[in-house]
């Protein structure tokens, strides 16, 4: 995360917390019986966590590999 900017460090967290939202309802719901539109939500959740990661490596700064 050091090569990360204020940015991607924000989505990065972000994703994180989405991400453990997203699990906490999938597991929150695992006893019912499994049907997909009682799903959507965590999936949803799960997806979004995952988009806001990758995002956040695209924000990377680049170094300067020249010599310091």
């Amino acid at each position: 995360m050091k090569n990360l900017s204020l940015y991607g460090k924000v989505y990065c967290v972000a994703g994180i917390l989405f991400f453990i939202f997203g699990i906490f309802l999938f597991v929150q719901r695992i006893g019912d019986p499994f049907q997909w539109r009682d799903h959507y939500l965590p999936i949803s959740f799960i997806f979004l966590a995952l988009f806001f990661m990758l995002t956040s490596y695209m924000t990377s700064r680049k170094r300067n590999k020249g010599n310091n």
